[in-house]
């Protein structure tokens, strides 16, 4: 499975892309938990479309977790692959929200030129109790590189990212996680909407 998923990577990895989100690493997995999720996804800024991406996310450490996925969208920005690494700084606990830096590479054309990105995004994260149901409201702040191989010349980019994470409000699903996240653009990136629902793999 792994390797089709790397072949079907590499193949998208030839076409377009635009930014992926931030993902569930903010959601308090258990250690060796894995999900795989699939999310809708808009791109509101010039060029931009519609489409979707699917996500593996595991939790491989008490402070770490790893995701990886790739996706495909109408538009300028199609295809895209990208790999994760969230580390926890401070966990959730009592009052003090859960601290981490997540790194993300990410590779793709963009407009006809491969551009592969790399970022550091702080995020901070707390659990909250709404209606009955936890969910866990995020916010991150990613900034990196963008390094373009055909010109060989490299920009950089800031984004904001708000989003929430929760188990399903449905009797049934409750293994079940939604997510919502919103994406804005500071400098050289993208505007967007990410809805996911996520599928536990153990």
């Amino acid at each position: 499975m792994v390797r089709s998923i790397l072949i079907l990577g590499l193949l998208l990895s030839t076409t377009k892309v635009w930014a992926n989100g931030m993902g569930w690493s903010m959601y308090p997995l258990l250690t060796d938990k894995k999900m795989l999720s699939a999310e809708i996804v808009g791109d509101f800024t010039a060029g931009g479309g519609a489409g979707f991406q699917a996500r593996y996310t595991q939790r491989i450490s008490s402070k770490s977790t790893v995701d990886g996925g790739l996706g495909y969208s109408s538009g300028e920005r199609a295809g895209r692959i990208f790999a994760g690494f969230d580390y926890e700084l401070f966990p959730d606990y009592a009052k003090q929200p859960r601290l981490s830096t997540k790194f993300v590479f990410q590779n793709a054309k963009e407009y006809l030129e491969r551009v592969t990105r790399v970022s550091a995004a702080p995020m901070v994260s707390k659990g909250f109790n709404f209606w009955g149901h936890e969910g866990f409201p995020y916010l991150s702040i990613p900034l990196g590189v963008n390094l373009n191989s055909a010109s060989s010349t490299y920009g950089f980019f800031s984004q904001m990212n708000l989003g929430i994470t929760g188990k399903v409000p449905w009797q049934d699903y409750e293994n079940l996680l939604m997510q919502f996240e919103t994406q804005w653009n500071f400098t050289n990136s993208y505007s967007g909407v990410f809805i996911g629902l996520s599928f536990p793999l153990n």
